[in-house]
C-alpha cells in the first residue's frame, strides 16, 4: 500500500532476519513493520476511514487521529492488525500479528517518542 511520498520501512524482531524471508513469514514469526512516508497532502488514515468504514476504525494515536484495520489473511494464515496515523509531516503505518489493543499501545509509544 502506498502511503505517499518518499519513505522508509523499518523491521523489528528479537532475532536476526534470514535472507529471503518474505514479509508474511516475518510477521508470522512475531516481527513488527513500521513505515513512514513524507505526506503528499493526503492522510492515508482518512482515506481508509472514508473508503472502508466497516473495516477501518478511528483511533487516537497519542495526540494524532488515526485508523486501525485488520488485514486480509496471507496465504500462510497470518492476519495482521495495522495502525495508520499522520503527524502533519509523515504518514505512518505500524503492522504486526498482534492483538488490536497491544498494537495500538505500541503505535502510541512510537507516536509519543
Amino acid at each position: 500500500m502506498d502511503l505517499g511520498g518518499d519513505g522508509e520501512v523499518i523491521y523489528f524482531h528479537d532475532r536476526p532476519i534470514a535472507e529471503g524471508t518474505v514479509t508474511s513469514e516475518f510477521l508470522g514469526r512475531g516481527g513488527i513493520q513500521l513505515e513512514r512516508y513524507r505526506m503528499d497532502g493526503t492522510t492515508f488514515y482518512e482515506v481508509l476511514l472514508k473508503e472502508f468504514p466497516a473495516r477501518a476504525q478511528p483511533v487516537k494515536v497519542g495526540p494524532f487521529a488515526g485508523a486501525m484495520t485488520w488485514a486480509d489473511p496471507e496465504a500462510n494464515g497470518v492476519r495482521t492488525h495495522n495502525v495508520y496515523w499522520a503527524d502533519g509531516t509523515f504518514n505512518y503505518a505500524l503492522i504486526a500479528d498482534r492483538s488490536a489493543s497491544s498494537l495500538l499501545t505500541l503505535a502510541r509509544v512510537v507516536a509519543c517518542r
